[in-house]
Formats: structure tokens, sequence, C-alpha cells
């Protein structure tokens, strides 16, 4: 006799659409709409306001999570998706999370990098409003290259409410 299978069935049939060519396989629970991830939406940072009372508050779109793997990703401003921008070759890992102020523009011609110092680990992607408290001048290959280094917004975590300046930390 036969056992029964524990598993839940799922309609899962990426192989076969890889083998077969098909360009969007579909690996969804049963009983669930196929076309339920075509709802989602990739984000639009055009939509996204510089912050909601800039320059006193910032938003920062996190592209590099603190203490995450030694791994570069750059979100696409035209698609919204995120890339892996390089692989760093040192056992560097991100003191805070690293990302960008959109609708700014640096000497460089990006968006300009910002760095939130806290205790959490976010996502690529995440959207965190900050504060600024300084800027840390850096030099690459391009020439200066500034980043401002932001706290979380008290709302967020009051840890940072009387960090007003790079002195404080």
């Amino acid at each position: 006799m036969e056992r029964p299978s524990r598993r839940k069935k799922r309609n899962c049939g990426w192989i076969l659409a890889l083998i077969h060519g098909i360009q969007r396989p579909s690996c969804t629970p049963k009983g669930a709409s196929p076309n339920a991830s075509d709802k989602a939406k990739s984000m639009d940072i055009n939509k996204l306001p510089i912050g909601e009372n800039a320059p006193e508050e910032v938003n920062v779109i996190i592209e590099v999570p603190m203490g995450g793997n030694p791994v570069k990703y750059e979100l696409d401003k035209e698609s919204g998706a995120m890339f892996v921008d390089r692989f760093l070759h040192t056992a560097m890992h991100y003191p805070c999370n690293y990302g960008f102020v959109p609708h700014t523009l640096s000497d460089d011609g990006d968006p300009v990098d910002a760095a939130v110092l806290g205790q959490h680990i976010v996502a690529p992607g995440v959207v965190i409003p900050s504060r600024p408290i300084g800027v840390l001048l850096m030099e690459d290959e391009s020439g200066i290259d500034e980043k401002i280094l932001c706290v979380p917004i008290n709302r967020l975590h009051p840890y940072y409410e009387n960090v007003t300046s790079i002195d404080h930390v």
C-alpha cells in the first residue's frame, strides 16, 4: 500500500517551464490565483518624495544592508529592480545600512549616497525615513564622493532623538 504524501501539493512547474522555454514559470500554492504575482508592482521612485520635511528628514532607499555579505547592490531607477552591482573582493562588511536619497544628484551624476546608523538590518529596497547628522568626505576613482550620515527619524527609533550631529556618535 502506498503512503500518501504529507507535503501540500503545489502547482510548481518551473523546471518544466525552463525545459520547454516558457519565459514566465509559475509557482503558486494550490487554489491561489496564478496571476496574483501580476498585481505586485515594483517601486516607482518617481513617486517617492525626497523626504517628508527635507532637508531635516530625507528618505533613504537601502541598497546594502548593515553587516551584509560583501555584495554591492544597486537599484535600477528605470525598472525599480535591484541588481548586483559588484561582488566586493574584501572581507569588509557594511557597518550600517547604505543607500541613496531619491531626487538628489551628487557630483558623480548619481543620487546622493547615505549611510543610516542603526541597530537593525534592513533589506535592500526598503525606505528608511532618516535625519541627516553629518557628511563623510570620501574619495574614490572619480574624485570626492560625499556620503550623508543619517539616523532613523525619532518616530522609528527614539534612541537617536538627541543625536543632532556627528559629534554625538
